[in-house]
């Protein structure tokens, strides 16, 4: 139990220096936050906004792979939708499945009078249907298909396992 205690801190450590190397070796591009462990970082780069999220460009430093950093503004929630929220969070931790954007953690964050949660979740880089229909005017029957199969894989994964849907206004 003391060696696993002590790799633990080990990693801890690591990732606090992953962070502070990073900060010193590139100063074109540091990150602006990191989560209370350190392990994800921030950066001054907005991908997208919604009538209560900000989302940003941000870096899971234990696997060197880009995320996106949520930010939902809390006053917008009531009370229990807070709970709610918090509840299916820790739920959706565990949730794995190719079809399903992957969630890595969350935390509840106070900047000066602005309370906000952060989610960190998998960077989805190729756009949504909606962008890719306005963007193309002829749709590519195969790349519909595709996109359909694959929201259905998901469906039907939450459909047949104990996980309850959970949507998030985008």
């Amino acid at each position: 139990a003391a060696a696993v205690a002590e790799i633990k801190q080990q990693e801890k450590e690591d990732q606090r220096k992953i962070s502070e190397d990073y900060d010193e070796d590139y100063d074109e591009e540091k990150p602006i936050d990191k989560s209370p462990d350190g392990r994800f970082l921030k950066f001054d780069e907005e991908l997208g906004r919604g009538s209560f999220k900000t989302v940003y460009r941000g870096l899971d430093t234990e696997t060197g792979v880009a995320v996106a950093w949520c930010e939902l503004q809390e006053q917008k929630l009531s009370k229990p939708e807070r709970q709610r929220f918090r509840d299916e969070a820790e739920m959706l931790k565990g949730l794995q499945h190719p079809n399903i954007v992957k969630f890595y953690d969350y935390w509840e964050r106070t900047d000066g009078k602005r309370k906000y949660i952060v989610l960190i979740t998998e960077l989805m880089t190729s756009g949504t249907l909606k962008l890719y229909l306005k963007r193309f005017k002829r749709i590519n029957v195969k790349v519909l298909k595709s996109w359909c199969r694959q929201i259905l894989k998901g469906l039907y994964f939450f459909t047949y396992t104990s996980a309850p849907l959970l949507y998030i206004e985008t």
